[in-house]
């Protein structure tokens, strides 16, 4: 028995798994959407080994790798500022990429560390006001996954409240200064 990979066109044992399966799971659990239609680029794979367990920061690609690329895809798949952590990854990358990356982290620290601020204040104000809430992806990814809040950059802060709360939380969110967008309704009570 014999499994496709239809990305790549290569039969696999059926006990195997295919790269591109495997890289588009890991890519996944980090979050990262819009992966290639076509076999991966030789800085895909690269990428995807930098940021698997055992990392590439000994490993230097050929000659003819092209780092900008790299560096365009690490930051399109939101992974740039990951890359940048700890003594590992690209310590033997060329000084401009290494460069860049801890550029990426910081920035996305910075911004995170002022999202994390208004998150704190928004769940200080519901709690104040006894409305219950969850915080998902992103904000609760930070802190139980990754560990370090310059990791991932987060674009926006999903809070979850019970329907029941919405009126609640809608006030609370008013109240710290936000506003619905327009074309885009306020939380609803159920009914």
């Amino acid at each position: 028995q014999e499994l496709q990979c239809g990305a790549v066109g290569r039969h696999l044992p059926l006990g195997g798994l295919c790269l591109l399966q495997r890289l588009r799971e890991l890519f996944r659990d980090l979050g990262v959407v819009n992966l290639p239609r076509k076999g991966p680029s030789r800085e895909f794979l690269f990428l995807c080994r930098a940021l698997g367990p055992e990392g590439s920061g000994d490993v230097l690609p050929p000659a003819s790798f092209r780092w900008g690329r790299f560096l365009r895809l690490a930051r399109e798949k939101g992974v740039s500022a990951f890359l940048a952590r700890g003594p590992g990854p690209g310590r033997n990358w060329p000084e401009p990429v290494q460069r860049a990356l801890r550029e990426d982290y910081h920035r996305t620290l910075a911004e995170n560390l002022l999202r994390l601020s208004s998150v704190q204040r928004i769940l200080e104000a519901l709690a104040l006001r006894d409305v219950p809430v969850l915080a998902l992806k992103g904000v609760d990814l930070l802190d139980r996954v990754y560990r370090d809040p310059g990791a991932r950059r987060m674009i926006d802060t999903d809070l979850l409240v019970r329907p029941e709360s919405c009126p609640e939380a809608d006030a609370v969110l008013t109240g710290c200064g936000y506003r619905v967008l327009a074309g885009h309704r306020p939380c609803a009570p159920p009914g």
